[in-house]
């Protein structure tokens, strides 16, 4: 499980998915796991885009740092610590 990963009270901050993600929430990893993984396994679209959150982005702490240690960049000629930036998402 990623929450293992994390401080157990490890605030994310979470973007709605409406255009320019308008709108921030913060809440506990552990909390925002759950909330997907009780919710219905995809987005249909009579989902409000302002009701739906996703976590992206923002994840620029020491202990995202550790997480996004463990990825292997591929191989490509760009591809190298210094020209790239890595993200981490979760979300249906």
């Amino acid at each position: 499980k990623i929450v293992e990963y994390f401080p157990p009270n490890f605030l994310v901050t979470l973007s709605s998915s409406n255009s320019f993600s308008a709108h921030r929430r913060e809440i506990t990893l552990a909390e925002y796991i759950s909330e997907q993984l009780a919710g219905p396994a995809e987005t249909y679209p009579s989902k409000l885009s302002n009701e739906t959150w996703y976590l992206f982005g923002e994840t620029y702490s020491d202990d995202w740092k550790g997480l996004l240690s463990n990825f292997e960049l591929p191989p490509c000629q760009t591809c190298t610590s210094d020209l790239s930036a890595l993200a981490f998402g979760i979300g249906n």
